[in-house]
């Protein structure tokens, strides 16, 4: 039950942080603490049914749906993903294909535009691998959030590695 324990050391210094940081929820949006609830019920809910979650040291949530191969992803290499992105309830974010021709984001890891739990869960990804990552919501958009992501609202990508190219050979 590494996730399980895992879950309450996040659960515990998410809860320091939030009681360390001001109260903006002066307009009836979501909390923290609501985040942190849905996103605890997610997780066991997703054990319940047969997954094997893992975490990453940074506190990224991840079921690995394929195995690649090959090395995975250093700072100045050129990764080539494709991602959907979904709240915890399941609705759409948004996928790859809203912004690129083909649906392949290419990027050079050190150099993308992302959240720091995105980055985390593609560094632990190679060549063929499809992942969900659950990226918590202080690692994701936190309490500002962005655009279609509402303040305080844990992610989840479905993210496929389609190739990793080394400098040299970019």
């Amino acid at each position: 039950m590494n996730f399980i324990k895992s879950a309450v050391l996040i659960t515990l210094a998410s809860l320091l942080l939030a009681v360390s940081c001001e109260d903006d929820d002066d307009n009836g949006s979501r909390t923290f603490e609501q985040d942190l609830e849905e996103l605890n019920n997610f997780l066991l809910k997703k054990e319940s049914d047969g997954f094997n979650i893992d975490t990453t040291d940074l506190g990224v949530y991840y079921i690995l749906r394929k195995e690649g191969e090959g090395p995975y992803p250093e700072s100045v290499d050129t990764c080539y993903i494709e991602y959907v992105s979904y709240f915890l309830d399941g609705s759409l974010i948004d996928m790859t294909k809203d912004y690129f021709p083909n649906g392949i984001w290419r990027f050079v890891l050190k150099e993308a535009d992302m959240t720091a739990g995105l980055k985390d869960g593609i560094k632990r990804m190679n060549k063929g691998c499809k992942m969900d990552l659950i990226i918590p919501s202080h690692l994701a958009f936190g309490s500002e959030g962005t655009g279609k992501v509402p303040p305080h609202n844990s992610l989840i990508y479905v993210v496929t590695m389609h190739n990793i190219v080394p400098p040299e050979e970019d």
